[in-house]
């Protein structure tokens, strides 16, 4: 009867307002999402489809005739775009994260950088009786880089994403994060200055007191200058030993200046230890000593003959240069 049609018809018409209310609510959010930021793809489009709309509807209708666009645009461009848009983000965040991730693994291997080079010094100074226990400490500097804190932060957030929300998009928080180190990493330099970006510490005990050195030339006067001569050797050694694995068999040769800082009797340990290391040593002496020659298997005497010839020959009766004669007549016509 008339009165229940009634009845349904405001019923009806109650809920149409209602849907009408709620769409145009939906609609100004989305509305305000695809007009956020000027320029992109979303903003372009919803300013093609309002001037389009607008020209035929009134304002009031503008929310009904846009949905089934906006409706058909959400479920196909924008997945696609969105798709877009999170493998962009996550090239450029897994380029960060990879790089955060080499800071720190370079911050935890200087520090244990001064563990491994007192092991590979081992045995080294330790036949010398001036030179009481040799340590080195490495300290790592990265962590005071102004953006070593943002890089460490950012990697945390990106993989809570990765792992928990990688089929959405990044959250606002997180695009934040990363624009704010974007922006700083843009304005700086990524090379790092090596020499600041450790602290080197030499650490000696010498008749039951300890020294220290941080610098070159408080290394290279840590004790007296034989003393000081064979720590810094030692230091090479150490170094040259953590690259050339002890099962290589690799021998090296070194060329040795200044031998007379060292006294003679130490000349000879210095010697049987780099020959226990698979290392030759050169010298050059200024100046002839039977006592510090002693130790050399092979000596030889260079005479200048003129400014162009030189002349080579056994040094010394007594020499243990087990050469031939042959050899040193070839050396003299040279």
């Amino acid at each position: 009867d008339i009165s229940e049609s009634s009845l349904k018809y405001s019923q009806l018409k109650h809920r149409l307002d209602d849907l009408q209310l709620k769409g145009k609510g939906d609609f100004n959010i989305i509305q305000n999402a695809f007009r956020r930021k000027m320029g992109t793809l979303t903003y372009q489009y919803y300013e093609r489809l309002e001037n389009e709309k607008v020209s035929h509807y009134p304002s009031s209708l503008l929310w009904r005739e846009c949905a089934a666009a906006l409706i058909e645009y959400l479920d196909g461009d924008h997945i696609a775009q969105s798709d877009l848009l999170r493998t962009q983000y996550q090239l450029v965040a897994q380029s960060i994260t990879d790089f955060s991730e080499k800071i720190s693994s370079a911050h935890r291997e200087l520090n244990a950088l001064g563990r491994k080079l007192t092991a590979s010094m081992k045995g080294i100074a330790e036949p010398f009786e001036a030179i009481g226990e040799l340590e080195v400490s490495v300290t790592s500097n990265l962590k005071s880089l102004d953006y070593f804190g943002l890089l460490e932060d950012f990697r945390q957030f990106h993989e809570d994403w990765r792992i928990h929300h990688d089929t959405e998009l990044p959250s606002d928080r997180l695009i934040s994060k990363l624009q704010n180190l974007v922006e700083i990493l843009g304005t700086k330099s990524l090379n790092i200055d090596v020499e600041k970006s450790f602290k080197f510490e030499v650490k000696l005990i010498e008749d039951g007191r300890q020294k220290t050195a941080n610098k070159d030339d408080e290394i290279e006067n840590i004790s007296s200058n034989g003393t000081s001569y064979i720590i810094i050797l030692a230091l090479y050694i150490g170094l040259i030993n953590m690259i050339r694995k002890p099962e290589s068999n690799v021998r090296l040769q070194f060329c040795i200046d200044e031998l007379g800082r060292v006294d003679t009797s130490s000349s000879g340990k210095l010697i049987e230890i780099l020959d226990k290391q698979n290392i030759k040593m050169f010298s050059a002496l200024p100046v002839e000593s039977e006592a510090l020659l002693q130790h050399y298997p092979n000596c030889f005497m260079i005479e200048a003959i003129s400014a162009t010839k030189r002349k080579y020959s056994l040094y010394g009766q007594n020499s243990k240069t087990p050469i031939s004669s042959k050899l040193a007549k070839e050396l003299e016509g040279q």
